[in-house]
């Protein structure tokens, strides 16, 4: 249960970025254009998304348990430092270039945009290659401790 509530979840994700327009570039990025020809219509699904989130999210919180899983999963607030800003302004660069970011990608490939197929694989190389990079630099970190012992 817990994987086909996963698969409706991205489906109805999908779908409602599908019906609201996420997954068009030009959509989005008169949406970031707010210095020219501002299209605020995205307003409205933030908005949505606000309200919902609003509603569900205080019901959520009073359950002992989510419906499929033995536990909440309580992620540690990370500390804002120098990787953390770089990737925030490397995803913004990004989208900003190209109107997509992960999600609208995928969804547009159901289209098959030639320009969501590329943002796709770049976007599945780049992070290919982060983690390669987390890899080496763990193992580094890992080699030098045991240097000291």
């Amino acid at each position: 249960m817990k994987r086909l509530s996963a698969v409706v979840c991205g489906l109805l994700f999908g779908l409602g970025l599908s019906i609201s327009g996420m997954d068009l570039p030009s959509k989005v990025l008169g949406f970031l254009n707010v210095a020219g020809r501002w299209d605020a219509s995205l307003l409205f699904v933030l908005g949505g998304a606000v309200a919902v989130t609003a509603i569900a999210f205080p019901l959520v919180r009073r359950r002992a348990k989510p419906l499929y899983d033995a536990s909440f999963e309580r992620i540690a607030p990370e500390r804002i430092d120098l990787p953390l800003l770089g990737g925030a302004a490397l995803f913004g660069v990004g989208w900003g270039m190209t109107g997509y970011c992960p999600g609208p990608g995928i969804v547009a490939l159901t289209r098959l945009a030639p320009d969501a197929i590329v943002f796709v694989a770049t976007f599945l190389v780049g992070s290919l290659l982060y983690r390669m990079y987390i890899r080496r630099s763990a193992r580094g970190v890992i080699e030098r401790a045991s240097d000291l012992g």
